[in-house]
């Protein structure tokens, strides 16, 4: 064979072979568009599909509650969409029931590897809007998404608790919380920050998951855990707005001035002194307490939660005083009037024989 022919040939194997390795791989990343069910993937991911059998997900077309909710409503296809695998929206069907690897995959071998919130609010949206209130939830979640405080898989929180969970990004707001009466008494985040109430789907009423994380959003009231009525103190507000008028340290719970300075609950004459100066001058100049050496605060004679002194009301009654037995003091008298008779009568007689 000539040079040329040899110099030809080998470039035409080059050829082929490029064209064979160029159809290889577009035959490898093109998505079968055909679904082929979550046993498919865990073939090759046990581990993965370990997780995922403890999801909520595994069961969301089956689930009895679902059933019973979508058949009251009409087993209304636009439930599909989230509640299956593959759902076409022009022919209303689905390739697989529940929410199979594939719905966030891709099918077949696509393997689609977004983990983005905004892939989560697809489904995660409407009645149960756990995006909306989590894009709604200010600054502090701006950096954080849905793998941050939950398991792709498993859809359970990554942390063993929530405190746990919330520590990642919040760690001195949970250590304070740990110190304080609320932490002592396993009070956490969620007990305050998230409020979750059922979804009416008869009424159209959305649910609220407490991703929002707003103590606000369910008029936190801490009368419900703490038995404390106001009276004259609840011209500060109501519920909790009347609370954290005086705790406004909400973590430590120590009591808070309007500049932020922080009191230990025992040390409250700043705290009262900035809505009762007079008195509070006159306890500064008076003999309860001055204002560089306490000797009383406010708090030892006033209950600052019905803080009123009408007839002593919120101190210790006064002991009834009883008078001595009349008797013994009638005696006195009689032995003091016997003693001044005989004295007149000794002057009598003295003054009678010197006459």
């Amino acid at each position: 064979m000539s040079k040329g022919k040899q110099i030809a040939f080998t470039l035409l194997l080059m050829y082929l072979a490029l064209v064979a390795i160029n159809r290889t791989t577009f035959v490898n990343a093109e998505p079968t568009e055909e679904y082929k069910g979550s046993g498919y993937c865990i073939s090759c991911h046990p581990d993965q599909g370990g997780e995922y059998s403890q999801s909520a997900h595994t069961n969301g077309y089956s689930n009895e509650d679902f059933q019973e909710v979508w058949a009251d409503l009409g087993s209304t296809a636009d439930c599909l969409e989230c509640h299956t695998t593959g759902y076409d929206k022009t022919t209303e069907t689905y390739a697989l029931a529940e929410v199979q690897c594939e719905a966030c995959h891709g099918p077949g071998d696509t393997m689609e590897r977004d983990t983005s919130p905004e892939l989560c609010g697809e489904c995660h949206t409407g009645p149960f809007p756990t995006y909306d209130e989590w894009v709604n939830s200010g600054p502090s979640h701006g950096t954080a998404d849905c793998m941050t405080c939950h398991n792709e898989h498993t859809s359970k929180m990554e942390f063993e608790t929530p405190d746990e969970t919330c520590g990642q990004c919040h760690d001195s707001h949970v250590i304070q919380v740990d110190d304080s009466t609320h932490g002592l008494n396993d009070v956490g985040c969620v007990d305050c920050h998230m409020n979750i109430e059922e979804a009416d789907f008869y009424n159209g009423i959305q649910a609220k998951t407490g991703h929002s994380f707003n103590p606000k959003e369910h008029e936190l009231d801490c009368s419900s855990c703490h038995d404390r009525p106001l009276e004259k103190h609840d011209v500060l507000g109501e519920k909790a707005t009347a609370c954290l008028s005086c705790h406004g340290d909400i973590h430590e719970l120590k009591l808070e001035l309007v500049n932020r300075e922080t009191y230990d609950n025992d040390e409250p004459v700043a705290l009262c002194a900035q809505c009762h100066n007079e008195r509070y001058t006159d306890w500064s100049q008076g003999t309860h307490g001055a204002h560089d050496n306490p000797q009383a605060v406010c708090t030892e004679c006033h209950d600052p939660h019905i803080p009123t002194i009408n007839k002593i009301s919120t101190l210790e009654p006064i002991p009834t005083r009883e008078l001595d037995d009349p008797a013994p003091l009638l005696y006195k008298i009689a032995f003091v009037v016997v003693l001044e008779i005989l004295a007149f009568s000794v002057w009598i007689l003295r003054r009678y024989n010197n006459v």
